[in-house]
């Protein structure tokens, strides 16, 4: 069988690694129809349990990291503030990101971010 050198398209890459990155004790396919309050407690308790694998100065890294993308990860920040891990900080992304894009307040999950930061 031939190979082609050109079949992987320009910069493409495929590393092996020797490490598991997720694990599957909680995994599960969120069935269409899932109540909500179910899909943020299954949140909550994927951001804990990621948490508690990764060591401190990772997981802020993440939450450096989160800051660059393109569209605001909403559904992590929510996991973190409610599991208590950087609330100041996320706090201070979510103002900033508001102020760049007000329309965001009317997502319901950052209002739920921001009364969370503000109740305790």
């Amino acid at each position: 069988m031939d190979y082609d050198d050109d079949a992987a398209p320009e910069g493409f890459e495929f590393k092996m690694i020797d490490r598991l990155y997720f694990q599957r004790t909680f995994a599960s396919t969120l069935v269409t129809g899932t109540a909500q309050s179910e899909v943020r407690t299954s949140l909550v308790d994927a951001i804990s349990e990621l948490q508690k694998k990764l060591p401190e100065e990772k997981f802020d890294r993440l939450i450096d990291i989160s800051q660059e993308l393109a569209i605001t990860p909403l559904s992590f920040y929510f996991g973190c503030v409610v599991n208590e891990i950087s609330r100041g900080r996320i706090k201070r992304i979510l103002i900033k990101k508001i102020i760049k894009h007000p329309i965001l307040l009317r997502n319901e999950i950052v209002r739920r971010i921001l009364l969370t930061i503000n109740k305790r």
